[in-house]
């Protein structure tokens, strides 16, 4: 995915995307990387992910995608505590295993 990160803006339905910059961390022995400024207001919670998050697959072989991502933090962080990250963490981590039902995970998985 050309996504790596969303920031999710207290009070706003849909998440806003951040294109990567950079190739994944490790991939290259080095990279310059641009820096970017973001200002997060209270409330606000960037969500950083790996690959592994978009690559589960389903029984029919259908990934979760970027899109079903998106949609499931999106509606965690709706139905969260105001402060409790874990909470839409934990809800999207249950959304993708939905997804996934019995299948295993051919990569790591990394939401923060």
């Amino acid at each position: 995915t050309d996504d790596a990160a969303l920031i999710v803006r207290r009070g706003v339905a849909v998440p806003e995307r951040l294109p990567a910059t950079a190739p994944p961390l490790g991939v290259l022995n080095e990279v310059l990387v641009p820096e970017r400024e973001i200002t997060l207001a209270p409330g606000d919670l960037l969500i950083l992910y790996s690959d592994g998050a978009t690559d589960a697959l389903d029984p029919e072989g259908v990934l979760f995608g970027a899109e079903r991502l998106t949609g499931a933090i999106a509606a965690a962080a709706r139905a969260a505590v105001p402060g409790e990250v874990q909470g839409t963490l934990d809800a999207v981590l249950a959304a993708m295993d939905a997804h996934r039902q019995e299948v295993d995970l051919e990569d790591d998985v990394t939401l923060l």
